[in-house]
């Protein structure tokens, strides 16, 4: 579908020409005249993590540049997760005149329910078990996370993904745990017990490497208590 008049004049009073990945993105998402702000910001979502998944970069920080718009002016080519989710709602208000929505957060340690696709195609997940790799697993470890809201619908676009509560996207949460520091010899900060223990796995460990995902991102392992009796810094 062309882009339309409006959407053509928005993009360019906010600094977006027809080679901008913004530009592009309105344009992919194909949005119609008649389309609710929650169709509105799906297809945007959907163009957005459809665009970045072959140019973008998740970092564990944003430049200052990457704010305000600045990914999708071109400005910048590499952020994290509240940026990339600031830069929907940029396109979604600025252009396509979706108010409303609000940036939401979960500040805590958690593991993301496998089976995610990172809009960063570099980034496969940064926790693995003995059997299966990160690629496998598709699991992220965060410590906190970044999304947008609308009218009580939760929007992702590091993930492409919706949900109604963020439960949803929680596999376990973990806490750290002073018994498994000393049952291990790891340090604080090395080693978390599950809140809801795994069939086969009751802790997540830090891997002894280095960075499993871009710049630097830990890596951690799933184990058993017995698994983690045998581990040794």
């Amino acid at each position: 579908m062309p882009i339309s008049v409006k959407h053509r004049a928005a993009l360019m009073s906010n600094g977006m020409n027809a080679g901008s990945p913004g530009w592009t993105i309105v344009e992919s998402a194909n949005l119609g005249a008649m389309d609710t702000p929650a169709q509105i910001l799906t297809k945007l979502m959907a163009a957005f993590w459809n665009f970045g998944r072959s140019r973008w970069r998740w970092t564990t920080n944003s430049p200052a540049i990457a704010g305000s718009g600045g990914l999708v002016k071109g400005q910048a080519s590499h952020c994290a997760c509240a940026t990339f989710n600031d830069n929907l709602k940029f396109l979604a208000e600025r252009v396509c005149g979706v108010n409303g929505i609000y940036r939401q957060d979960l500040n805590e340690r958690f593991l993301t329910v496998p089976g995610g696709v990172c809009i960063d195609r570099n980034w496969t997940g940064n926790v693995r078990t003995t059997s299966q790799n990160y690629a496998q697993m598709k699991c992220f470890m965060f410590s906190t996370h970044y999304w947008l809201e609308l009218n009580g619908r939760h929007y992702d676009a590091c993930y492409n993904n919706t949900f109604t509560n963020r439960e949803q996207i929680i596999w376990t949460r973990t806490q750290r745990d002073q018994a498994a520091e000393r049952l291990s010899g790891l340090n604080a900060g090395d080693v978390y017990k599950l809140r809801k223990p795994l069939p086969s796995a009751q802790y997540v460990v830090q891997e002894l490497r280095g960075g499993a995902g871009p710049n630097g991102w830990p890596g951690w392992l799933l184990v058993s208590e017995e698994q983690l009796r045998a581990i040794r810094r």
